[in-house]
């Protein structure tokens, strides 16, 4: 048995004994470079572990990578394929201003291949980076370090491992057309369950932490630092199952930080650009090398690290933000905090008087969306995470939506243009989700419980609202549910259904 190299057309791929372990196709793509590196295996003969592998992010989105050259080197019991940039979507001159290579290396230990993925950057002319971040939105990243002064991180390596993250809510209908999210060689399938439920991330200096990989957690945790930690120079990162199994990350380079992204599907490593600036430039010269490595480990080595890790913790503020009803599908009976299931969106308040209150339901022993309107005459509920971009259920074009819900209000003080209303909306993409252009979609309101011949209705007591929305978009990538009162008063909203007409 022995590793090789394979090329055809715009297909690459590295192998062991005739079976493909780590995949390059060229397509060129909004996040630049052009393939997917992807299926990368951890075990011969094993399914893929590492769906997608992002490479050359330097050169950013307009200067997408569209050819390279490759080199292959095999040896006894290891391959290593270097990728060397000849020429992108804007020609070649970008090249003469940076240089950026991604080496990967590949050996076989104790039975399990072990992976590094290498970065060399140079920089061949005076980089004012503040001028590339405005024009080609690099992935270079601005945010303060923990004590607070300014900081700026260059990404250098984003894998996304094959079922890190879970559907939102039951899917009830499968991946079709949409070009996102791409989480492994089964996409979404309506039997696609989350594998990876824990991350552990060593600190600087040397102790570890830990947290589930819970959706909302992590789009609330260090908001104000993009969820970033500090974390060890040579430190590990450890993705693990529920068996103790694990994805063991080391990275090698002088310092970063680790990032989980709000999803859970993907870890982002950055090294801090700042002791090689000069004011926003980096000057020609500079060299910059990070290296992951990456192998799959057993419970032997996880377990006696997660006896002396810490839970990583929301603060107050964090909580409060993050501590709001479950997103469910399809009947909302705001019982449950998305913070107490791994992969649930949740309901966001828009103005000062929304409250949860997680008893009062119509029916069942569920809660109530309130919007309490004392100053402002609109209160709105909402709900953002529909759709493929979000992880919940494709929309399918040409299908019609009903949104419903019970309501009752409490000192109402409308006029015939207010109350009570549910409504939706669609985000309509003319092409591939990232890469295109957008354009919300009005899915309309419910009729008005206020009627011109009745100026004073009785609104005493449980109301029925009902959406019926016109037939969706042809490639709509997300949604948009929203829960509005209109004028002042209380509106107590309960059993909040989304479903699809069936025909």
């Amino acid at each position: 048995m022995s590793f090789s190299f394979h090329q055809q057309g715009g297909h690459a791929a590295l192998l062991y004994d005739d079976q493909e372990i780590l995949a390059l196709d060229r397509m060129i793509t909004y996040h630049g470079g052009p393939w997917w590196v992807q299926h990368q295996v951890m075990v011969p003969g094993g399914e893929p572990e590492v769906a997608y592998l992002p490479i050359f992010a330097f050169y950013g989105y307009h200067h997408a990578v569209t050819e390279v050259d490759y080199e292959a080197t095999a040896g006894e019991d290891s391959l290593t394929l270097k990728l060397i940039p000849t020429r992108t979507l804007a020609g070649t001159e970008v090249l003469d201003h940076v240089r950026e290579t991604c080496t990967f290396t590949v050996r076989l230990e104790q039975g399990r291949f072990v992976w590094d993925q290498r970065l060399d950057l140079e920089i061949m002319a005076d980089l004012d980076t503040a001028v590339l971040y405005q024009q080609a939105a690099l992935r270079v990243y601005r945010f303060p370090h923990q004590d607070g002064r300014p900081g700026i991180f260059y990404q250098f390596a984003d894998p996304q491992p094959v079922w890190a993250s879970g559907p939102a809510v039951p899917m009830t209908h499968d991946w079709q057309w949409q070009f996102e999210p791409r989480v492994g060689p089964d996409a979404f399938r309506q039997h696609w369950r989350r594998r990876w439920v824990n991350i552990v991330l060593q600190n600087l200096d040397g102790s570890y932490s830990w947290s589930n990989l819970n959706k909302t957690k992590w789009a609330n945790l260090t908001m104000d630092n993009r969820r970033a930690r500090p974390c060890h120079p040579q430190g590990y990162l450890y993705l693990l199952k529920e068996n103790g199994e694990a994805l063991e990350y080391k990275c090698d380079v002088t310092s970063h930080y680790h990032h989980v992204c709000e999803w859970g599907m993907d870890f982002h490593f950055w090294c801090d650009l700042a002791p090689s600036m000069q004011g926003t430039v980096l000057p020609a010269g500079t060299k910059l090398t990070a290296t992951t490595t990456v192998r799959l480990v057993g419970p032997e080595v996880t377990q006696p690290i997660l006896t002396q890790a810490t839970e990583l913790r929301l603060t107050e503020k964090e909580f409060a933000q993050a501590n709001l009803p479950a997103y469910e599908e399809p009947e909302n009976t705001f019982a449950v905090s998305a913070l107490e299931r791994l992969d649930a969106q949740c309901w966001r308040p828009t103005s000062e008087g929304c409250r949860w209150e997680t008893t009062g339901a119509h029916h069942g022993d569920g809660g109530c969306l309130v919007i309490h309107n004392s100053y402002s005459n609109v209160g709105v509920w909402e709900q953002t995470d529909l759709g493929p971009q979000q992880w919940g259920n494709p929309f399918l074009a040409g299908a019609r939506y009903r949104l419903t819900a019970w309501v009752r209000v409490e000192d109402g003080d409308f006029d015939t243009s207010g109350g009570p209303e549910v409504g939706a909306e669609f985000l309509q993409s003319n092409g591939p989700a990232y890469a295109s252009t957008k354009q919300w979609v009005d899915g309309g309101w419910s009729p008005s419980l206020l009627r011109l011949d009745q100026p004073h209705p009785n609104l005493s007591g449980w109301h029925h609202l009902e959406l019926v929305t016109p037939p969706c978009p042809s490639f709509a990538i997300q949604g948009k549910l929203k829960l509005r009162l209109i004028g002042r008063g209380s509106a107590y909203f309960s059993n909040v259904r989304w479903e699809m007409v069936q025909d």
